[in-house]
């Protein structure tokens, strides 16, 4: 009987040490890190470069704005969902498309032409 409770045990606390591996490796220490390591990994464009954020009407929703492929003016956009948790903040796909108005992040007020 008490083999089998330390096998339990032990079970479980290799479970709860390969849970907190995970949390660590797919999460980062500020919002920053974790956009940046978003765009390297999952944006399938070698030179994208961001731009700005454009925030949108919903919680956590946001748009990535980038530059690819050596263009002089915002060319791409990403939908993502930016959180933080207790582990620290994650990026992910956005599973929906949220409302924005790009006009403020694209035309640039002074010269009124495109960033």
């Amino acid at each position: 009987m008490k083999k089998v409770m330390y096998s339990v045990c032990g079970v479980f606390i290799v479970g709860i040490i390969s849970f907190g591996i995970f949390q660590y490796t797919s999460h980062f220490p500020s919002r920053e890190t974790a956009i940046e390591n978003y765009v390297v990994n999952n944006i399938p464009y070698a030179s994208a470069q961001l731009v700005d954020i454009a925030e949108t009407d919903t919680t956590d929703i946001y748009y990535l704005l980038l530059r690819t492929n050596g263009s002089d003016i915002i060319n791409t956009t990403s939908s993502v969902r930016i959180v933080e948790t207790v582990f620290g903040w994650k990026v992910t796909d956005s599973p929906i498309g949220a409302n924005v108005n790009l006009a403020k992040y694209l035309i640039d007020p002074e010269t009124g032409k495109l960033k």
